[in-house]
């Protein structure tokens, strides 16, 4: 069962990957950004540190890891 839902954990956290995009945002609320556009990205700005538990440890584990791989942790 811990393996199964280990998978289940990296393909489901692969799949979010899919979903990370930038976003527009209409600048024109003063004068000045009349006909303006921001546009901005998520980007990860630190790590994920965990201790596993040593009942499950490979999905513990995935459940840190494999999420912050995707938001492109280092």
């Amino acid at each position: 069962m811990e393996l199964s839902r280990t998978l289940f954990t990296w393909s489901a956290s692969a799949e979010e990957v899919a979903h990370l995009h930038g976003e527009t945002v209409p600048l024109d609320l003063q004068e000045s950004g009349v006909g303006m556009i921001g546009f901005w990205t998520r980007r990860p700005i630190v790590s994920s540190s965990g201790s596993p538990a040593s009942t499950t440890p490979l999905l513990l584990a995935s459940h840190k890891i494999a999420p912050a791989i995707a938001a492109g942790c280092r």
